[in-house]
């Protein structure tokens, strides 16, 4: 078993949890199962699905990438608030 058969069943949590909104412990720990890796291993799983997953409540809620907004420590310098430079207004030079 390897860390490919692991990544497979991370990528079958997220879809999981993409169509049903959610997914809980026990299922993650049943896809494990299910492909013949312990139990066990469910955190492992959660590690390589985290930026899909959001835990609250008891449950792992799916969290589409392209919707969540960068933290501050990762916004680039030039995209943070006050800097312009590079950045110009539609309206005409002044002369």
């Amino acid at each position: 078993m390897s860390l490919t058969d692991l990544q497979g069943i991370a990528e079958h949590v997220i879809n999981r949890a993409r169509v049903q909104g959610f997914v809980v412990p026990r299922e993650i720990r049943a896809a494990l199962a299910e492909a013949g890796w312990p139990e066990t291993q469910w955190k492992d799983v959660l590690a390589l699905a985290q930026a899909f997953l959001h835990y609250r409540h008891g449950r792992y809620y799916y969290i589409s990438v392209a919707n969540v907004r960068p933290r501050n420590d990762q916004i680039p310098p030039t995209w943070s608030a006050g800097n312009t430079a590079g950045f110009h207004s539609s309206s005409p030079p002044k002369s």
